[in-house]
Order: structure tokens, then C-alpha cells, then sequence
């Protein structure tokens, strides 16, 4: 808008005012529009809105300062500005205009360049407000379609995150089934008699499959991780016992490099509330790395236990640059070439730990030299137990003439499985599917269901379902053996009623330990 194209109304019953003012400012290059009686300038403000409103007070059908309240209460013209143009120059007249809506207020009589200054004033605000309309006007245009688009990609981000969760879940159950029955048989050979190029081929074969399934759970607990998507188990442990056990686990890989592994325990307590599961993986990650990076000298792990649980494990292995520590916690990074380098790995094992501290709100972190060694700080708060367990005190025996069905539909599994409760003992039912698992169930009348959760015809969960749903069995301990891990399945699975998750490949201390834990029934 400029002064060529800008539209000026002029109200006012006096018509050599408006005569005078349609002069000056026409000769400024206004569009000049001039009307005797507020009746009047109304119908023209409505049916060709200005860009700026000059009214007469005293006017005598509708007063100047009655027509500015109408102007202003009529969405079409309320924010055009008014200019109040009056002989009337007490205070109480002007604050009566500015009331009213106006925006300035010239006094009669007027000089023309006191009006000129004014007008123009109040134009390019105009002009300015407008162009400031229209960019928020266009600013949200633009926020209204990133946000449709942003919705869209959210949408679309969500959808490929659940396919990729049930990609996930499927694959792991797919490889792990399998998996579990590779191990299994090999630890039934193992208790066999084998000539000793038999033991040998059964030795490598164990230790490609055991390494074959850690690599692979580095995979899955990354992505479960990356999405958020981990379930934590927090319990009371006696830290002392679990680190001395994951310290003279590892003692023996230490001594066969020629390595002396030390570990020292302090603190003022010994029970700390954390996850079993997971602290065990940050310290076999953290004391294998020591060994597999070091070539002499000692490993020492410092424990102590206050409010928060501090370990340090230090070696004098081959150490770190200062400006590559960070280096070792990026996934799928190693600091050796893929080409040339001397040590095995998914290069996963220490954004994993750093990943599973963060998530238990603490934190990891490394001071390393080169040529010197490194050391390790690991620092946790302790958590809330969700779910306690008391404390257990049996042995395999105890599981001697146990009543239990196991629901598999892999029959090496199924086998596997067998074999390992008969040896403790127990006595084995048999199902292969989720149909036959409730007709064996009132067959054999158990006292512990092993449960697979993937099964043909009816799955797991509509078999645990089913069960809860009958008052017999409201009771009856039952525990999913399965390849399926992801947070949300255990979620749906403790939702169902399962009392306790072991997931595939299966250890059998973990079998036993969990079977006694749930063997008494009310």
C-alpha cells in the first residue's frame, strides 16, 4: 500500500472541512473519499473498506464517536484506524475518542501538515500491520502443513518402528528356537563318551555356538535398547557373591593368557536392589574386554557398596587414546581394522553396557592411556524391587517327583527339555500344541506348566489365558520358555498370568532354579 493506492474515508457534516482535507491530501496521492453524515459513511465503509477512517465529532444525525464504536464492533472494518478530527479540544472529548477506538485526535482548527504527518503516520502502520497479517497468515500455512507432514512422518515412523519390533520379535524367535536345540544337544553329547577327536569336534562346535548366540543377543539387546523397548528385572542381590562369581568365571580366561585376576569387595552392606541379569553382562563385558586387550600383567576389579554400587576394573593392557575413549562406545565401532585386527567382536559389547548403565540411570565411563592400560568406573543407584523373590535354598534333588507339562511344539526343544527333568528327577508330560495342552493339562493334572508361547492352532497366551480362566488352575505355576524377549511381549505375557520368563536357549540351572522357586503351590 502506498499514498498512490491508499483509500482514505473522510465523515464529517461541515463541507468545507471535508473539502479542505479532500485537497491536501489528494495532493499527497491519497484516494480520497468524502461522505456528510455517519448514516452514509457507514454504508461506504462497509461496501469499500478504507485504510484509514477520518471522523467529525459533532456531527448530527450519528456522532462521530457513536460511529467509531459501530466501525470498530463490525468485524469488516474493526481494524481499520480512526482519526478523530473535532473542534472540541477538552480532555475529557479526547479521551472519549480513544475510547471509542480512535487512534489519534486532531484538533480544529488544523494545520495541513500537522494532518499530513498523521495521516501518514497511521497509513503505514497500516500498511505495516497488514504485511505482519499476512506473514502470520502465511507463517500458519507453512506451521499447519509441516505439522500435517510431521503427523504423516510420525505416522509412518510409528508404523515402520512396529514392524520392525515385530521383525524383531519373529527373527528372534526364529533363530533362538532353533539355536536353543544346537546348544542343548551339544551339552546332551557332552555327557557322553566320545573318543577324543569326537570330544574335540564336540568342544569347537560348542564354543562356535555359544559364540554364535552371544553375538547374536548383542544384536537384539542393542535394538532393544536403541528402541527403548528393554525390560529390566529389579531384585535384591547380594553384590559380593554375584561379583565374585563373575570374577572367577572369568579368572580362568585371565590365567590361560597368563594374566592374575584380583578383586577386592568393600562397602557397608552388601545387598543392593539392581537387575542380576544385566549387572552380570556389564561385568562380563567389561572384564573379558580386560583380558582379550591385555597381554600381561594384572586385572583388578574394585568393588564397593554404599548408598550406590562403585566398580572399577583396571587393566595394564594395551590402553586407549585420550581423543578415541569416547570411540569405544559408539555401536558396531572398533578401534582395529576389519582387515588386520587381532580380536574378535561385534564391537556392540561396550555401547551395550554403556546403554544398559544409562538406562538404570547410572553411568560408564573409561581413563585409559596408551601402553598403560585403562580403567573402567562403573556407577549405579539402586533401584526398586517390582517384583521380590524370596530366597531359595534347594538343590537339584529337590526336584525329584514333580508333575510337569511342557508345551512345545519343537520337538528337539521338546526333547531337550525332557532330558533335562528327567535327569533332575521330575516326572514329563507331553504337548505339542495349545489344543493338547488343556487336554493333557486335565489328564496329567501338573504342578508346573512349561509353556512355549509361539504354538500352532492356539499360542501361548490363549493357552495361559485359558487356564487363568479356570478356578482349578488359578493357581498352577506356569512358566513361558520362549525365544520371545522383547519388553512389550513380556509385558503381555505377565499380563496373562505367567509367573516367571525363561527365554531361549535355555540354561539349565536357570530351568531348575526357576522350577523350585515356583514348585509349591497353594
Amino acid at each position: 500500500m502506498t499514498k498512490e493506492n491508499a483509500k482514505i474515508l473522510i465523515v464529517d457534516d461541515n463541507e468545507m472541512i471535508r473539502d479542505v482535507l479532500e485537497e491536501i491530501l489528494s495532493m499527497e496521492g491519497y484516494d480520497v473519499q468524502c461522505c456528510s453524515n455517519a448514516t452514509e459513511g457507514l454504508e461506504c465503509g462497509h461496501s469499500d473498506p478504507p485504510d484509514l477512517f477520518i471522523l467529525d465529532i459533532t456531527m448530527p444525525d450519528i456522532d462521530g464517536l457513536e460511529l467509531c464504536r459501530r466501525l470498530k464492533s463490525d468485524p469488516a472494518t474493526m481494524d481499520i484506524p480512526v482519526i478523530f478530527i473535532s473542534g472540541l479540544i477538552g480532555m475529557e472529548e479526547k479521551i472519549a475518542g480513544f475510547k471509542a477506538g480512535g487512534v489519534d485526535y486532531i484538533t480544529k482548527p488544523f494545520q495541513n501538515l500537522d494532518v499530513l504527518i498523521r495521516v501518514k503516520t497511521h497509513v503505514e502502520l497500516r500498511k505495516k500491520t497488514q504485511i505482519l497479517e499476512s506473514m502470520n497468515e502465511w507463517l500458519e500455512e507453512k506451521v499447519e502443513k509441516r505439522t500435517r507432514e510431521l503427523r504423516l512422518a510420525k505416522e509412518s515412523a510409528e508404523k515402520a518402528n512396529n514392524a520392525k519390533s515385530e521383525f524383531l520379535a519373529n527373527i528372534n524367535h526364529e533363530i533362538r528356537t532353533p539355536l536353543n536345540g544346537v546348544l542343548g544337544m551339544l551339552k546332551l553329547m557332552g555327557n557322553c563318551e566320545m573318543n577324543d577327536d569326537l570330544e574335540m569336534y564336540h568342544n569347537l562346535a560348542d564354543f562356535s555356538a555359544r559364540h554364535l548366540s552371544a553375538v547374536f543377543s548383542d544384536i537384539l539387546d542393542y535394538t532393544q535398547l536403541d528402541s527403548d523397548s528393554m525390560r529390566f528385572n529389579y531384585e535384591s542381590l547380594d553384590i559380593h557373591k554375584l561379583v565374585e562369581n563373575v570374577c572367577l568365571l572369568q579368572r580362568e580366561h585371565a590365567q590361560n593368557k597368563g594374566l592374575e585376576l584380583k578383586w577386592e569387595l568393600t562397602g557397608d552392606r552388601t545387598e543392593f536392589v539392581c537387575d542380576e541379569i544385566r549387572l552380570v553382562q556389564i561385568l562380563n563385558n567389561l572384564l573379558g574386554n580386560a583380558v582379550k586387550y591385555s597381554n600381561k600383567g594384572e586385572i583388578t576389579l574394585r568393588c564397593h557398596l554404599s548408598d550406590d554400587l562403585n566398580i572399577e576394573v583396571e587393566d595394564q593392557g594395551v590402553g586407549i587414546p585420550s581423543e578415541r575413549t569416547e570411540e569405544i562406545f559408539t555401536p558396531f565401532l572398533q578401534l582395529e581394522s576389519p582387515y588386520t585386527k587381532e580380536h574378535s567382536g561385534t564391537g556392540l559389547g561396550l555401547a551395550i553396557s554403556r546403554n544398559l548403565c544409562q538406562a538404570m540411570n547410572g553411568a560408564l565411563s573409561v581413563n585409559s592411556k596408551p601402553g598403560k592400560g585403562s580403567c573402567f568406573t562403573l556407577k549405579l543407584p539402586e533401584q526398586k524391587a517390582r517384583f521380590p523373590k524370596p530366597p531359595v535354598e534347594h538343590n537339584k534333588g529337590g526336584a525329584e517327583n514333580l508333575r510337569i507339562l511342557v508345551v512345545e511344539d519343537n520337538t528337539i526343544n521338546l526333547y531337550l527339555l525332557e532330558n533335562i527333568l528327567e535327569a533332575a528327577g521330575c516326572r514329563v508330560f507331553q504337548a505339542l500344541n495349545g489344543e493338547e495342552a488343556m487336554e493333557e493339562l486335565e489328564a496329567s493334572d501338573p504342578d508346573i506348566v512349561l509353556l512355549d508361547m509361539g504354538l500352532p492352532r492356539k499360542s501361548g497366551l490363549e493357552v495361559i489365558r485359558e487356564i487363568r480362566a479356570r478356578e482349578k488352575y488359578r493357581n498352577l505355576p506356569v512358566i513361558a520358555v520362549t525365544a520371545y524377549s522383547h519388553k512389550d511381549d513380556l509385558d503381555r505375557f505377565e499380563d496373562a498370568g505367567i509367573n516367571a520368563v525363561i527365554t531361549k536357549p535355555v540354561s539349565e540351572d536357570v530351568l531348575i532354579d526357576t522350577i523350585m522357586l515356583h514348585s509349591a503351590r497353594d
